[in-house]
């Protein structure tokens, strides 16, 4: 093979290490963004966001995953589809609350109830999923420091 193709290809290569970087990079900052909005205020909408965002980082880990050291890689992908996971049931809740027709309830109806039950669903599941969002947050910088440095 002639020197200057194997030249070439080592650039090609480098400025895709580079590239996929900058993507994690990136993808890594807003993930930590929208965990402290969900850790400030447990919105649906800061839910929502936490597992876009968090879908996001996993298929930007898993399909630049060959620029990375696998395993750091696959950690991180496990602990964030952990806590994506338990996001999943959070935002169920939310969706089928907003769904219930709440605001004309008829007297008697079970509504009122069934949504207070669901809250109380959801808060528990918060409660699962914040202590996740704040460990996860802490080791990033860990994660981030060994695959993009």
């Amino acid at each position: 093979m002639p020197a200057g193709r194997n030249t070439r290809s080592r650039s090609e290569g480098k400025r895709t290490q580079l590239w996929a970087e900058q993507v994690v990079r990136g993808r890594l900052a807003v993930f930590v963004q929208e965990l402290r909005r969900l850790e400030r205020s447990p919105t649906p909408d800061a839910v929502h966001d936490v597992r876009v965002a968090s879908r996001r980082l996993r298929a930007a880990l898993l399909h630049l995953e060959p620029c990375f050291r696998k395993r750091d890689a696959r950690s991180l992908r496990a602990a964030v589809r952990k806590l994506a996971r338990v996001l999943g049931e959070v935002r169920d809740l939310d969706i089928l609350m907003a769904n219930l027709p709440q605001k004309n309830a008829r007297p008697g109806s079970p509504i009122p109830r069934l949504v207070s039950r669901l809250r109380a669903q959801r808060q528990n599941k918060l409660k699962r999923a914040l202590p996740e969002a704040r460990w996860l947050r802490a080791v990033l910088p860990g994660f981030k420091e060994r695959l993009v440095g």
